[in-house]
């Protein structure tokens, strides 16, 4: 009969901190701790020291081409070696190499989501994401929610830290840009955690005509979708971390539920089904994505 209602205990117990993991709709605010880098290169990266008085700016549209503004993303394809030529150094390291730069280190932190503008890529000047997307999200590196339309990123399963992870990357070109991650805020949930060498930013003076295209373009992307997204990540982007974390779920709570010693420690006891608790939020997290 102990055994019996050691066993009713556990089960009630996992059933009760499962419903807890539920994700409850609730106002965002940003996130302030340190979350995974935006990339997963294993090389030593030691750029120039950047200088923080102004933000990395584009040259004006006359002295570097871009693509047409109205026509669907273009593909820009160079060779290694123009690549190398047309690039520095450590934004050939980051966009060509999957390289990911030091947090805090890129001056486009410095940009905030009220200077209107325009992030575009580094490489080809597409346009990325609209500035008024940008946050804080307290990792150091560039972060965003929402990119301009389908035309600006593409996205890519990475499995070099063997966790699943979604890799986004320039549509016209290809570069690396960094990943994106299912903690953002309201309305997409995303973070698209960028490398700021990637990037550069054309301010709403600089270029009006480009800030003003690219609201454009957000809207009717928005307005496919009837609401406020542009951008909604492939259901493939998402899969491998639900099925990874289901998984674990599933595993910790077998664990849990299994007959343990007399004198086990009940820590080491209850150790599996907290475990369990947190994958099994993140996974009811990431499905609700789908929804």
């Amino acid at each position: 009969p102990n055994a019996m209602r050691t066993t009713r205990s556990r089960r009630g117990a996992a059933a009760f901190l499962l419903a807890l993991a539920a994700p409850k709709a609730s106002s965002f605010s940003p996130p302030t701790s340190t979350a995974p880098s935006p990339a997963g290169g294993a090389t030593a990266f030691r750029p120039a020291a950047p200088s923080m008085a102004q933000p990395h700016r584009r040259p004006s549209s006359s002295s570097r081409s871009r693509p047409a503004l109205f026509a669907a993303a273009r593909k820009v394809e160079k060779t290694d070696a123009q690549w190398r030529e047309s690039l520095s150094p450590d934004a050939y390291y980051v966009l060509r190499r999957e390289g990911t730069e030091p947090p805090w280190s890129s001056e486009l932190n410095s940009v905030k989501s009220t200077s209107g503008g325009t992030f575009v890529c580094a490489g080809c000047a597409s346009p990325l994401f609209p500035a008024r997307t940008k946050y804080d999200s307290g990792t150091g590196w560039p972060s965003f929610y929402d990119p301009v339309d389908t035309d600006a990123v593409d996205f890519v399963t990475d499995f070099k830290l063997v966790v699943p992870r979604t890799e986004v990357r320039c549509k016209s070109c290809g570069g690396h840009l960094g990943h994106m991650f299912p903690d953002g805020p309201e309305p997409t949930g995303m973070r698209y955690c960028l490398n700021g060498l990637a990037m550069e930013y054309v301010s709403m003076e600089d270029d009006p005509e480009l800030a003003a295209e690219v609201e454009r373009r957000s809207e009717a992307a928005a307005g496919k979708g009837g609401g406020e997204i542009a951008v909604m990540p492939p259901v493939g982007s998402l899969l491998p971390g639900i099925a990874l974390n289901g998984a674990f779920t599933v595993l910790l709570i077998s664990s849990f539920l299994a007959p343990h010693p007399p004198d086990a420690n009940p820590v080491f006891e209850y150790f599996p089904l907290a475990a369990a608790a947190y994958t099994g939020y993140v996974t009811v997290r990431d499905v609700s994505k789908l929804l």
